[in-house]
């Protein structure tokens, strides 16, 4: 009796299963969702926050594209834009600036092409888009030197050897005053002409050639280990 019993409930037993199942489908799709899931699903995706390093290439860039001489603004960042010159930063807090040319030679040691890497420290634009607008000006500063140095060279005025290996013969730093004397003469043109001089006037404090070359000498000999610091005091004492 029992096992008849058992065969005449099943089909009822199975379709208030189903039932129930149904039931339970539909609850699942109406219910509500939880708050996390639906935080997730409406959030805007966040914009990742540029690094200080990414802000201070971006800025540098920038000071390159904007720079109010063309030497610059056009010489020089059309050979960045050309990706002939590339842009690095330097880790060394002591240096304010280094060009280091890769001079393109044909077989008969004719230069064909200048490129080269224009080395800024990173210290030095940080403070410039950080500090005051004299810490942009100095940065200017920098960058007009290393641009009268990519100048000098792809101009063949200078053999890129003057900064690439320096040497202590009387040619080579009779030859590395001048380069020196032409970019650091210009950069304070620059900076009387925008009244900024007093930034750098410990080499900027005059264009009157003899006190010029006395206070550019102090500045060169600082980072000379070789005799051609020797060589300059002795022709400025002439």
């Amino acid at each position: 009796m029992r096992h008849k019993q058992t065969r005449s409930f099943t089909p009822m037993i199975l379709a208030i299963m189903a039932m129930i199942a149904i039931l339970l489908g539909m609850g699942s799709k109406t219910s509500p969702t939880h708050k996390s899931a639906l935080a997730t699903t409406v959030m805007p995706q966040q914009k990742s926050v540029a690094t200080p390093l990414e802000l201070n290439q971006s800025y540098l860039l920038d000071v390159l594209r904007t720079h109010p001489k063309k030497e610059v603004s056009e010489v020089l960042w059309q050979k960045i834009a050309a990706r002939d010159l590339r842009v690095r930063g330097l880790d060394d807090p002591s240096a304010s600036g280094r060009f280091r040319p890769t001079p393109i030679m044909d077989s008969h040691g004719n230069l064909i092409k200048l490129m080269g890497t224009l080395h800024v420290p990173l210290a030095l634009i940080d403070r410039a888009r950080r500090g005051e607008p004299s810490n942009k000006s100095y940065l200017q500063f920098v960058l007009l030197h290393e641009s009268v140095h990519y100048e000098q060279i792809a101009s063949g005025r200078f053999s890129s050897e003057v900064i690439l290996n320096p040497s202590t013969s009387l040619e080579e730093c009779v030859a590395g005053w001048n380069l020196e004397r032409e970019a650091y003469y210009r950069e304070c043109q620059f900076a009387m002409s925008i009244g900024q001089d007093s930034i750098i006037r410990s080499y900027c404090s005059t264009l009157e050639p003899e006190a010029f070359d006395q206070n550019l000498y102090k500045v060169l000999r600082q980072d000379r280990t070789d005799n051609c610091s020797t060589f300059w005091e002795a022709e400025l004492q002439k």
